[in-house]
């Protein structure tokens, strides 16, 4: 099952996580399955129980591995979340898969905005309100920035989701959250998104005000569109972002 882990410039414990870790992404060990006993493993690897104990440790604390007292070590349910976290910093690295994320946005966040419609109730409103107003004020004061103005319309999505009353699709954007926030770290620095940006938001709200689902997901749509649009301009490059920071270059780039 398990080989011995032999020498490295790595530890022990880290090359006993990254063979546990590599059997649970291939399929090998699936959730609910038990791991050998401590003894088992220390024959299997080689190593001591200390090495043993800080690996399991590691994943424990990761959310590979439960330790059941008195039952033995399990493997549990990957975390989506972790995983995410994990990645998403390396995949928004090429305009493909940026454009990709906005496709996956326009799939879950459309049925969202009508879903806000029918169940927002008058706080969440109020607070899809407050994070609009977040943003005008962050522009109408100059103190709009990528990252302040990436937060604000982090919060507006996010307030809306929850707005729609379903606790799973809660679940998966709370699970994207890293990943969706770099990708708005990126396409708020894109031409004419700060005023577009804060404008589709004023419509969605709007739409989910009037108690109008289909409303609310065409503004939805629009929305998500104009991003995807000026993803998909094949003269739009990340490299054309970098080192801009957090200077604004005229009043029409403002989300």
């Amino acid at each position: 099952m398990f080989k011995p882990v032999g020498n490295s410039q790595t530890s022990i414990s880290d090359r006993i996580v990254e063979q546990i870790k590599e059997m649970i992404f291939s399929g090998e060990l699936k959730a609910g399955d038990k791991l050998p006993s401590e003894n088992e493993l220390c024959n299997m690897f080689g190593v001591s129980r200390t090495s043993i104990r800080e690996g399991v440790k590691i994943l424990s604390g990761l959310g590979f591995l439960s330790i059941r007292r008195g039952l033995g070590i399990f493997v549990e349910e990957l975390d989506a979340g972790y995983l995410i976290n994990q990645l998403g910093p390396i995949i928004v690295q090429k305009e493909d898969d940026l454009l990709d994320i906005v496709r996956v946005r326009k799939l879950l966040e459309t049925h969202a905005a009508a879903w806000a419609a029918e169940n927002a109730s008058a706080k969440d409103i109020e607070n899809m309100e407050k994070a609009i107003q977040k943003s005008v004020d962050l522009i109408q004061n100059d103190k709009a920035n990528n990252t302040n103005l990436a937060e604000t319309n982090l919060l507006f999505h996010m307030v809306l989701t929850k707005s729609t009353g379903s606790k799973v699709l809660c679940r998966i954007m709370e699970s994207l959250l890293d990943l969706l926030s770099e990708a708005r770290k990126i396409t708020v620095q894109l031409p004419g998104r700060y005023k577009h940006s804060v404008e589709g938001h004023k419509r969605i709200l709007e739409a989910i005000k009037d108690r109008d689902p289909s409303k609310a997901e065409e503004a939805m749509m629009a929305h998500l569109r104009g991003i995807e649009a000026v993803v998909s301009d094949p003269s739009y490059s990340l490299q054309q972002t970098e080192g801009k920071g957090d200077k604004n270059e005229d009043s029409d780039n403002k989300e």
